[in-house]
Order: C-alpha cells, then sequence, then structure tokens
C-alpha cells in the first residue's frame, strides 16, 4: 500500500512540474521581436493527450471493474497503459455503484466528479470523489483526490 501511495506523490508533482515548464522560447524571431514556442524535437511526434470522451471511457472501465469485483491488479492487467491510483480500491472497499458527474479540462487533465456509494456492514456509504484523468506518452494515469 505504501508503495503504491508513493507513487500517487510522485505522479502528482510530476504534473505540476510539467505544468510549470513551458514557458515559450525567450529568442527573438529574426527582424521582427517576437517570441516564438520552440518546436518538438521529433515534429513527427503526436502529442500525448487524449479527449474527453477517452478519460470518460477508460475511467468507467475503471469503476466498472471495481464494482464487479475485480482486484485493482486483474483491472491493470486487463488494461496495459492505465494506472488507477485510489486508495479506497487499493484497501477493498467493496464499490456498489457509482455515477460520473461534471466534468473539466485543466491543461492536460480531465477532472471528473464521482459519487460513489461501498457496500458496508452497517450500510451503504457515499462519498464524493474527483478523478484526474491524464493520458501521457506511456498510457492513462487515474488518480483519485479527496473530497
Amino acid at each position: 500500500m505504501s508503495v503504491r501511495f508513493v507513487g500517487v506523490i510522485i505522479v502528482s508533482f510530476s504534473f505540476i512540474l510539467a505544468g510549470c515548464n513551458n514557458n515559450p522560447s525567450s529568442k527573438p524571431t529574426a527582424g521582427t521581436g517576437k517570441k516564438t514556442a520552440e518546436a518538438p524535437a521529433d515534429p513527427g511526434t503526436k502529442t500525448p493527450m487524449g479527449t474527453e470522451a477517452e478519460a470518460r471511457t477508460i475511467l468507467k472501465a475503471a469503476l466498472d471493474s471495481w464494482a464487479f469485483g475485480d482486484t485493482l491488479e486483474k483491472f491493470e492487467k486487463d488494461h496495459a497503459g492505465v494506472q488507477f491510483f485510489d486508495t479506497n480500491w487499493i484497501t477493498k472497499k467493496r464499490l456498489g455503484r457509482y455515477e460520473i458527474g461534471n466534468v473539466r479540462k485543466d491543461g492536460v487533465t480531465f477532472d471528473f466528479l464521482v459519487t460513489l456509494t461501498f457496500r458496508e456492514d452497517a450500510g451503504d456509504m457515499t462519498k464524493s470523489s474527483d478523478y484526474h484523468v491524464t493520458k501521457d506518452a506511456d498510457g492513462w494515469v487515474i488518480t483519485a483526490g479527496g473530497r
């Protein structure tokens, strides 16, 4: 459990640091004095950014797998290239149902508001959470936030 938590922290900080390093070049263009953005090293390389529909689909697949009782390890094995970080799944809370609500785009990340209902011996417990869904060069990263 602590290894996955450390992974969540590392992924979160890498997104923050990546967002702080997108400054345009300070070199003026020839004769115009305007600044230009630096060209990518390989112009044929596609930007690793997914669409809202793709992000929603991969989040739904993860939550469906959890609700059907799959382990996190099984989900990640069945969905190569997807990493899912939620301490509730890691600690084996039983997800009964969920509802994906509003979404907003924050840079390359899609933030989804989700209502989760957990099955507990004392009765169902409903909790709101937000999920940050990002596509990078290696695949998808889904990180739960608290509400």
